[in-house]
């Protein structure tokens, strides 16, 4: 959000104060991780996508992964996406 001098201050402090009360009633929710990536909203969220490997949650991975090939693969950033799907699996897999 850009302010500048013809920004109008009380209708701005109003779409602020509305966007932070949204988002602390998602946060008051989250108990944890698990919390958190149960309420992500993104199919391209590569933490979310490390982090269910990382639990052992391949089905949720999995699952992940398909919605994102789904939305997203017929687009020409596709193969940049999948690769970044192989690295955060990879990665993942030999942490351990």
């Amino acid at each position: 959000m850009t302010v500048d001098e013809e920004t109008d201050i009380p209708a701005t402090a109003d779409i602020v104060r509305a966007a932070l009360t949204s988002a602390l009633e998602v946060m008051y929710q989250l108990r944890g991780p698990d919390d958190i990536v149960r309420f992500s909203l993104s199919d391209i969220d590569f933490d979310v996508f490390r982090y269910r490997f990382a639990r052992g949650d391949k089905a949720g991975a999995d699952e992940q992964y398909q919605r994102a090939r789904y939305r997203f693969g017929a687009e020409p950033r596709w193969q940049r996406l999948d690769d970044l799907f192989r690295q955060a699996s990879a990665r993942t897999v030999g942490a351990d």
